[in-house]
């Protein structure tokens, strides 16, 4: 199928139009070398939709939740195929944020006539796909209250009494729940209250206040980064989130960004499979989850 009829499918089936953004321009230029010069010009308008064109058809789908190293040497071993991303960059858990593919990385994919369509925001907001309703999901809760800032569905509260009686009992829970032996965890008090649940990049506290408004002033709040302080921004931005739901008595929960985010770009398998009638394999970062099982977690408070 033509890579031009693909995208223009996904377009719509993401309704891209309502959906585009420009902080993938403001991250691309602030992480090295920025995105290669091939990047697709709809892309750089919009943030969102065709990335990277190389050859005209495809015959199978790949789908990632980062377009990283690993990704791209899993994605190798198929050729003539678009892949499906939420995200255009790898995000370094640990260390150094987001940061672009390398250009072996990018002359790989061109060998192999592999195309590469971004899903960012438009996943977030989509009724099937948003991570932050699949990581409830994961956590064994269904009944939710969809949450908003400027019409962007940034997570979900849980409408439902949470099972676990104490703050420990929760962050235990998300940590098996995800796979993990552990989670960030900045403890207020005992009791959870209302669970609150954001994906990925969770630390705006325009969202903190948001999520009050709606839930109550008892909650916990579930992201992937609870605590980062790795770049200059974040030295800034993630300190005064942090020291916000300090201020607030809310207790956080950091999950990471992948563990959070991969259920919600996983389920497009069958969605996608079902709409091109073509092969469709889900990338999953082994490496880094296996890190974060590792290392990922931990108490803090500032």
């Amino acid at each position: 199928m033509k890579i031009d009829e693909m995208a223009a499918s996904l377009d719509s089936y993401f309704n891209v139009n309502d959906w585009k953004e420009t902080v993938w321009n403001i991250i691309g230029d602030s992480a090295g070398n920025g995105f290669p010069a091939d990047v697709d010009v709809s892309f750089r308008d919009g943030n969102v939709g065709r990335f990277l064109v190389n050859g005209t058809y495809a015959d199978e789908i790949l789908i990632a939740a980062f377009l990283t190293e690993e990704v791209i040497d899993a994605a190798a071993v198929h050729k003539d195929a678009l892949l499906v991303c939420k995200h255009p960059m790898d995000w370094d858990e640990f260390d150094s944020g987001f940061k672009h593919l390398s250009e072996k990385g990018y002359q790989l994919l061109k060998e192999r006539n592999i195309s590469v369509y971004i899903a960012h925001k438009c996943m977030d907001n989509h009724p099937m796909h948003s991570p932050s309703r699949h990581y409830a999901k994961a956590l064994g809760e269904t009944s939710l209250v969809p949450l908003y800032h400027l019409g962007h569905n940034f997570g979900f509260g849980i409408d439902s009494d949470i099972e676990h009686a104490n703050f420990d009992s929760l962050a235990g829970h998300v940590a098996s729940s995800l796979g993990l032996n552990d989670v960030q965890r900045m403890k207020m008090k005992e009791s959870t209250g209302r669970l609150v649940v954001v994906t990925g990049g969770g630390d705006h506290p325009e969202w903190l206040h948001e999520s009050m408004r709606v839930m109550g002033e008892d909650i916990t709040y579930s992201t992937g980064i609870a605590r980062y302080r790795s770049t200059e921004y974040s030295k800034v931005h993630n300190a005064a989130f942090v020291a916000l739901a300090r201020e607030l008595n809310i207790n956080l929960i950091g999950a990471g960004h992948y563990p959070t985010e991969i259920g919600g770009v996983s389920s497009l398998a069958p969605s996608l499979s079902s709409m091109f009638n073509m092969p469709v394999t889900v990338i999953y970062e082994k490496n880094k989850l296996g890190n974060m099982i590792k290392n990922w977690g931990g108490e803090f408070y500032d």
